[in-house]
């Protein structure tokens, strides 16, 4: 038991202030002491991560109304995923159209891209 939480633990942001850096090694790859465990970081990773999380922050995504909601065929496990996902989708430019009444398959329109 004691192997899976280990395997189970997190870096975080905040570990970072808190951690003392060994060093580096094959130069991508830094070495970290945090409490009693140790932490290897891909520094590649860490750098892709900081990069994208700037660019959420400064980004504003624009969306472009349909003149007419687009229909769209799908599965009903992709449909349920849209609809339970609504929120998330509606964030990065996507709005829909959903018809509870229409059958299964064809319940959801594009209104926005």
């Amino acid at each position: 038991q004691k192997q899976e939480d280990l395997l189970s633990l997190q870096f975080t942001k905040s570990d970072f202030l808190l951690s003392r850096v060994i060093g580096q090694f094959n130069r991508g790859f830094i070495i970290a002491r945090l409490n009693d465990e140790l932490f290897i970081l891909d520094q590649h990773a860490c750098d892709e991560k900081y990069n994208f999380e700037q660019l959420q922050l400064s980004t504003s995504i624009h969306t472009q109304p349909l003149l007419f909601p687009k229909p769209l065929e799908m599965t009903a496990g992709d449909e349920e995923l849209i609809m339970t996902e609504e929120d998330i989708f509606k964030a990065n430019g996507f709005q829909f159209v959903i018809d509870q009444e229409a059958n299964i398959g064809r319940r959801i329109k594009l209104k926005t891209t």
